[in-house]
C-alpha cells in the first residue's frame, strides 16, 4: 500500500454509519519507501508526529491534521499524503493522546510541550530508551492518578 490517504478514505467511508453514535477513530497511517528514504503518511485526526533530527539536535512537532474516521462521508476526512525525507539518525515518535492528555492529581495534562522537551533531551538515544523515558515521565507526572486512556507509541529511526 503506497497511498495511505486512499486507505484512510476507504476506512472512513466504511466506518461512517457503522460506529455507534458519538464514536470515532483517529489514525495515522505511514508508508516507508527505503530506496527514497521517504516517509509518506496521512492522518485522520491523530496526534502530531514528532521528528528529532541529529543535524539540528532538535525535536519538531509536525501537525498531522485531518478529521477522525467514522464521523462523515462527505465533510472532513483524512489528510492527503504528506512526504518527509528522513536522513540517517532521524527519529520519528508517534503516540496516542493518552500520552499528552495524561492527568496528574491536580488535573494538569502532560502536554505536547513536555513531550517535546523530553524528546529533545533523549533524542540521541535509542528509540527504546526514548520510549522508556517517555513512559517513565508520564507515570511520574500522573503520580497516583489512575491511567484513564491507552498509551501507545511507535518510534522509528532511519539507519
Amino acid at each position: 500500500m503506497e497511498d495511505p490517504s486512499q486507505l484512510l478514505k476507504y476506512l472512513n467511508h466504511t466506518l461512517t454509519g457503522e460506529l455507534k453514535p458519538g464514536k470515532f477513530m483517529t489514525m495515522l497511517l505511514m508508508f516507508w519507501d527505503a530506496p527514497k528514504s521517504m516517509l509518506s503518511y496521512a492522518s485522520a485526526g491523530h496526534e502530531n508526529l514528532i521528528v528529532w533530527r541529529p543535524s539540528t539536535r532538535r525535536a519538531e512537532a509536525i501537525t498531522s491534521g485531518g478529521s477522525p474516521l467514522g464521523i462523515s462521508r462527505t465533510t472532513g476526512g483524512p489528510t492527503g499524503n504528506v512526504e518527509m525525507v528522513l536522513a540517517p539518525g532521524d527519529t520519528v515518535v508517534t503516540y496516542t493522546d493518552g500520552v499528552t492528555e495524561a492527568m496528574d492529581m491536580e488535573d494538569n495534562e502532560y502536554t505536547l510541550e513536555r513531550l517535546l522537551a523530553l524528546v529533545n533531551h533523549y533524542g540521541g538515544r535509542s528509540p527504546q530508551e526514548i520510549q522508556d523515558a517517555i513512559l517513565q515521565d508520564v507515570a511520574k507526572h500522573r503520580g497516583k492518578r489512575e491511567q484513564t486512556d491507552d498509551i501507545t507509541m511507535v518510534l522509528l529511526r532511519r539507519v
